[in-house]
């Protein structure tokens, strides 16, 4: 090729879109982006939209929750109690399995944790579990019947239920106003277990007693026998030791985290005072 000949190549950018034409195809292809849906078949897209998306709650500052919207789970859950353990809170799988085992005669139910060591349990028929006390490990379980107003506070108890043992009773002295009058020395007495009241037991009676949180609570009970005295020797399957500076249990004033975390509040616990057996008997 010769010095005078011309150029075979093209000036540079010759026969190149513009760079205002590369701006709009990025901008058309930034438009076209698919939304993360699109990647599904569309089977799976339709399995996928049980939410309808609400335009007016978006971006509210309160988003208002209407009467109608809780109306199913309401009806859901209507046949249905929440509860607690008094004392050191348990782990839920523990508590799971012991509620699994006592309450298998109750029919199918669903039981779930919730917040601040509370449980809730779906029955087909609630009542037959109201009916009667129940523990784990000694410790009372507070039930209540749930509504959509429940409250999920652990109240701080003036008296709990708990199972005592009465050992050194003459086979004569194990009847119910005998037990009723040991008892009624330290507690009010409320019913004998099931192998005390059938009198298949012969070395001691159960019973389940009411005691106030701030009593202390005895070992030996002397009694009189028509004019022959003896002693009846008490064990408790737990006793509620009460933290008078913070109202919990399971800890002395001496070793109560309130000492260690100065105002801080009281986690868990509402400012109602009561009788255990008469805010059992209002919930029931």
């Amino acid at each position: 090729m010769g010095e005078g000949s011309p150029s075979c190549t093209p000036p540079m950018g010759a026969g190149l879109p513009h760079a205002p034409i590369t701006q709009q195809t990025n901008v058309h292809q930034e438009q076209q982006k698919p939304s993360w849906r699109s990647i599904f078949d569309d089977d799976l897209q339709k399995k996928m939209e049980i939410l309808p998306y609400l335009p007016e709650c978006r971006g509210a500052k309160v988003v208002k929750i209407m009467e109608e919207d809780t109306i199913e789970e309401v009806e859901y859950w209507k046949h249905s109690i929440v509860g607690y353990l008094v004392g050191k809170r348990s782990y839920f799988y523990h508590i799971s399995d012991f509620l699994k085992r006592i309450w298998k005669t109750a029919g199918n139910f669903k039981l779930i944790s919730l917040p601040k060591g509370f449980f809730m349990v779906r029955f087909d028929d609630e009542n037959t579990i109201l009916q009667r006390i129940h523990t784990y490990q000694g410790r009372p379980m507070i039930l209540k019947r749930w509504d959509k107003n429940v409250n999920l506070e652990k109240e701080i108890l003036g008296s709990v239920p708990i199972w005592v043992q009465l050992f050194n009773l003459p086979m004569h002295c194990t009847g119910n106003m005998s037990i009723a009058r040991v008892c009624s020395q330290f507690s009010k007495p409320l019913y004998p277990d099931e192998a005390t009241l059938a009198r298949e037991r012969g070395g001691f009676v159960k019973v389940m007693v009411e005691v106030d949180v701030h009593d202390e609570l005895p070992e030996v009970v002397n009694v009189d026998i028509h004019g022959i005295e003896c002693e009846v020797f008490i064990e408790y399957d737990w006793k509620p030791q009460l933290c008078r500076k913070c109202n919990g249990y399971n800890h002395s004033e001496v070793k109560c985290p309130r000492l260690k975390i100065r105002n801080h509040p009281q986690n868990g616990l509402s400012n109602r005072k009561g009788n255990w057996f008469h805010m059992h008997r209002e919930k029931v």
